[in-house]
């Protein structure tokens, strides 16, 4: 009965091997560079290579005269058994678990263990089981630390969002409270001026009527500014109407059709959702009206599950996206971070000459949103794709 090269027990009756798996050790058992491990098919110790009891610092006696599970604990072990006897009736070729030890010196360790089953190769009959055993620890400790510095990262963007929204609600009731109301008051002293003053000439009137207007353009564009920093609609009426809402001003101040279309959302819309998404459509309509050149803009709020599909697509000029995304736009940083911040995530489809679509999917609840698979860049939310 032939074995294979790699195999530590070398020509002895295979019984026998079984047994005394020490016996005419190949040498590529020691020389593999990996730790390795022979176990029983019930999980004790065979036979273990230098590499796995430096690692360990300890002899292979001593490991030997101890049981496996002593030193190498599964992180799972109802899952590792269950694949252990999937291993042995057959239906798995091999499989992985991941299993924690202390070395001699104190030192946690983490390995991932990769276990295949050895046959005999004229009955097929389970022998033993090989396991190569990959000491991951310092790729653990640097994965939890980078997860603990995403976490601070992420903990100091919320921080700065919320102030920066807070700052915005400040400024927004400043402008509508103190300077809009003091507008609207000059406005009516001008008119009553005009209108009331018994000395008053007629192109003085008349003048009076002229500035009483530029006042009222300059208290609407107040207006204007306070609701972008702060939509009261938002706040008080939901997602979609903040949405409709700030769609028709855009369109009526800048003179571009935009078609909106949102479907009905439940109330339970979380409230950092809901701003992250009004955020990321006034910065989008902002970046259209600026460097599109488009004639015809579509926004569409989808529900989709427990996701909401935000789509914004104009016929504009486009560009090209690598580039941009190398050259660190503050707008689209601005809109990546905000939906991090939700949990959401942001794609970007344009092609120079052929317009841009924005997809934004983000969980209602703030959670991260399930992966949806989107419609090409060819269609919008109403099935074709916007032309001059």
């Amino acid at each position: 009965m032939s074995q294979p090269c790699c195999n530590p027990i070398a020509t002895e009756p295979q019984q026998t091997a079984a047994c005394h798996p020490t016996q005419g050790r190949c040498p590529l058992f020691e020389n593999i560079g990996a730790s390795l491990a022979i176990l029983s098919l019930d999980g004790a110790w065979l036979d273990v290579n230098n590499s796995l009891c430096d690692l360990m610092g300890r002899s292979r006696e001593e490991l030997l005269s101890s049981r496996y599970d002593d030193y190498f604990h599964a992180v799972d072990p109802i899952a590792a058994n269950g694949l252990r006897h999937s291993l042995l009736a057959g239906q798995l070729s091999s499989y992985s678990s991941i299993r924690t030890a202390v070395s001699r010196s104190g030192r946690n360790l983490r390995f991932r263990c990769i276990v295949s089953l050895v046959r005999d190769d004229a009955t097929s009959k389970p022998l033993y089981m090989v396991q190569v055993m990959d000491e991951i620890s310092d790729q653990v400790a640097t994965a939890e630390a980078l997860r603990a510095a995403q976490a601070v990262r992420d903990e100091l963007g919320r921080l700065m969002t919320n102030a920066e929204d807070h700052q915005r609600s400040q400024i927004a009731r400043e402008l509508h409270d103190d300077i809009g109301q003091s507008l609207a008051v000059l406005k009516a002293q001008l008119t009553r001026e005009g209108f009331f003053s018994p000395d008053a000439h007629r192109d003085a009137r008349a003048s009076f009527e002229q500035f009483a207007g530029k006042v009222q353009l300059v208290a609407d564009k107040v207006r204007l500014l306070s609701h972008q920093l702060h939509s009261p609609e938002l706040e008080y009426l939901g997602l979609v109407v903040a949405i409709k809402s700030h769609c028709i001003e855009c369109a009526h101040e800048f003179q571009i059709p935009i078609d909106c279309s949102c479907d009905e959302i439940s109330a339970s819309v979380d409230a950092a959702v809901s701003l992250a998404l009004f955020r990321v459509l006034q910065e989008a309509l902002h970046n259209i009206v600026k460097h599109s050149s488009c004639t015809r803009v579509a926004v569409s709020l989808a529900a989709s599950g427990s996701n909401l599909l935000l789509t914004i697509e104009d016929n504009g000029k486009g560009f090209d996206v690598e580039n941009m995304q190398k050259s660190g736009g503050v707008g689209l940083i601005s809109m990546r971070e905000r939906m991090h911040l939700a949990g959401g995530a942001l794609e970007i489809a344009s092609i120079p000459g052929h317009g841009t679509t924005l997809h934004v999917r983000v969980s209602v609840d703030g959670k991260a949103a399930r992966h949806e698979t989107y419609n090409s860049p060819e269609a919008t939310s109403n099935g074709h794709r916007l032309t001059r």
